[in-house]
């Protein structure tokens, strides 16, 4: 679930996750995980948190004209589900 996204640039976006179900969700630095946003392709992404924190914090970068990425930037907003699978 979306518990925060803040503008970290002006075209980046820290979208941070809290693990609903399935936890925990063990990974090393440097992995990442596919995650897929209500209505909308699955896209990898890199785990921007330390291991360990219990909530998942992603940097996803403005792609103009992309799938994903415009809606995250203009529409996502806390309370949304997200699916997460990994890590990879």
């Amino acid at each position: 679930e979306v518990i925060a996204v803040e503008s970290a640039t002006h075209d980046i976006r820290r979208v941070r996750l809290a693990i609903r179900a399935g936890g925990p969700f063990d990974f090393s630095a440097g992995q990442y995980a596919a995650v897929t946003f209500a209505g909308l392709p699955p896209r990898d992404f890199s785990m921007a948190n330390r291991p360990g924190e219990p909530a998942l914090e992603f940097h996803i970068r403005l792609v103009p004209g992309g799938a994903v990425t415009p809606s995250v930037a203009q529409e996502l907003a806390p309370g949304a589900r997200v699916r997460v699978e990994g890590p990879m």
